[in-house]
């Protein structure tokens, strides 16, 4: 420190040294049912780059996000530090591979309703994974699947073989629904996600006494979705468009 009276100022002067800069090194996993390449495809960072807490964050909340795994850890081991590299250790529990959720409700449109939700979390080591959702009631009971298949990149780049059948007793119109599809979903570099799909719904249908018929069409879509956060895990501002 350095004082000036004639000045009345005071100079502080202050130099640290906060260290080399680590870099991230080899990332390795234990625990995981899933083949290596799918999980490398969460990894945010480069072996390489600035360590940095943030990007071990982001990778925990990747992990979590495919929703493989009931526990997750991620961590530097400073221990095996080499060459200013901190290699990662990722230590995961697979998911249990059925998971059940049930529910009753009411409406005055539906009367009482039975909700069954089947999931298996991962079907395989590439990370398959199957849903069914059934919903029981005497005027509208319903049963819909979804089959998943990840490609290179897991969590937004994916196919999803889509199907159900539906029966209305809706007073003077009864109507059964069948319908199968196929989406692709993955994500562009401008940030936006894309969905393209094809949909073949077949309806057989009665109205009244004497109208009756049977409905069959191909129908194709795409949609496009953004979604934006500033706050990482705990975002503080968000768009949906």
């Amino acid at each position: 420190m350095e004082v000036a009276p004639s000045r009345n100022e005071a100079f502080i002067i202050i130099t640290y040294d906060s260290g080399r800069r680590y870099n991230f090194g080899k990332t390795i996993f234990e625990g995981s049912q899933i083949e290596q390449d799918r999980l490398e495809s969460l990894v945010p960072y480069e072996e390489g780059d600035p360590y940095l807490v943030s990007s071990l964050g982001e990778f925990n909340q990747r992990l979590s996000n495919v929703g493989w795994f009931s526990s997750i850890f991620v961590g530097g081991d400073s221990t095996k530090l080499e060459d200013g590299s901190i290699p990662i250790d990722v230590v995961v529990t697979p998911q249990v591979k059925n998971q059940v959720e049930m529910g009753i409700g009411y409406s005055t449109d539906v009367g009482t309703r039975l909700k069954l939700n089947w999931r298996k979390p991962w079907l395989n080591s590439k990370g398959h994974s199957l849903s069914i959702k059934t919903e029981l009631s005497q005027v509208q009971p319903k049963i819909e699947a979804a089959y998943k298949i990840p490609l290179d990149d897991v969590l937004n780049d994916y196919y999803q073989i889509i199907g159900g059948i539906r029966y209305v007793d809706n007073h003077d119109t009864i109507s059964t629904e069948y319908n199968v599809g196929v989406e692709r979903h993955w994500r562009l570099e401008s940030g936006w996600k894309r969905i393209a799909s094809v949909r073949w719904l077949y309806e057989n249908y009665k109205q009244g006494s004497s109208e009756s018929g049977i409905l069959s069409m191909i129908i194709p879509g795409i949609s496009y979705d953004r979604t934006r956060l500033r706050g990482g895990a705990m975002p503080t501002w968000g768009i949906n468009s």
